[in-house]
């Protein structure tokens, strides 16, 4: 057997382990105080007192994983909550991108990370042209600051959550925030001076869309995979936002 799975086990029927060995020893040193220790104890008096001990014992142990488990499903619970809300930030803002890009809403069934979606925002995408929001600021501030907004949200997830969530879910969370092409984003404000005021207009810096592509869609599937596994894994908890539709 594993010897991590065993260390497992071992934390988590500690108390069980512990209770058992001092209600065992409790009778032994009763009975040997009593002068009335000896083998004809084991099938006489022993054994119902281990067998009452044992039912006990696993009752309480059953008791507290349960009450454990519907604790940490309910922190899992709040882990795929705000990483959901994290994908959909990440989503949302390249809808944004390509939605500036085409002049035009994205169709129902478009996929925001085809070739052709990509090349619209490789040549029509112009980061120094302002947001539709008020007051009104440009792509480029808002893109630099993009790496930082995932970092954060990144952090406070791995902080609350870390310990009860799987490795490989971590790893997805942790995939997106280190994509570098977006961590890139972070030094648009700082490129007009780089190129003396004639800033290149792409955002995919040092390198193609079709590279960039290649970089930010796997970050984004694995997490959408691990999103949904976790998310049918709590199919029975209340309070699970529906997971962003998929449009890619």
């Amino acid at each position: 057997m594993n010897t991590s799975r065993i260390r497992s086990w071992l934390s988590r029927h500690s108390v069980s382990i512990v209770s058992l060995g001092i209600l065992t020893a409790t009778f032994f040193l009763k009975k040997y105080l009593e002068g009335d220790i000896g083998w004809k104890l084991l099938p006489g008096e022993f054994l119902p007192e281990a067998l009452g001990i044992v039912f006990t014992v696993l009752l309480i142990d059953r008791l507290i994983a349960t009450r454990d488990r519907q604790s940490t499903q309910l922190i899992r619970l709040a882990a795929y909550n705000e990483a959901n809300r994290m994908l959909s930030f990440f989503i949302e803002t390249w809808e944004d991108i390509l939605k500036h890009s085409l002049n035009r809403p994205i169709r129902p069934d478009e996929d925001i990370f085809s070739d052709e979606s990509i090349r619209s925002i490789e040549f029509n995408f112009n980061p120094d042209d302002n947001r539709a929001v008020f007051p009104p600021y440009t792509w480029r501030k808002h893109l630099s600051s993009f790496p930082e907004q995932i970092s954060i949200r990144v952090d406070k997830l791995i902080q609350r959550y870390g310990v009860h969530l799987d490795q490989d879910f971590l790893t997805s969370i942790i995939n997106l925030e280190n994509i570098e092409a977006i961590k890139k984003w972070a030094v648009l404000d700082k490129l007009p001076d780089l190129y003396a005021g004639r800033p290149p207009r792409s955002i995919f810096i040092h390198g193609t869309g079709a590279s960039f592509k290649q970089e930010v869609l796997p970050a984004v599937n694995t997490l959408y995979q691990e999103l949904k596994l976790l998310g049918e894994d709590l199919k029975n908890v209340g309070g699970k936002a529906p997971l962003l539709r998929r449009r890619w």
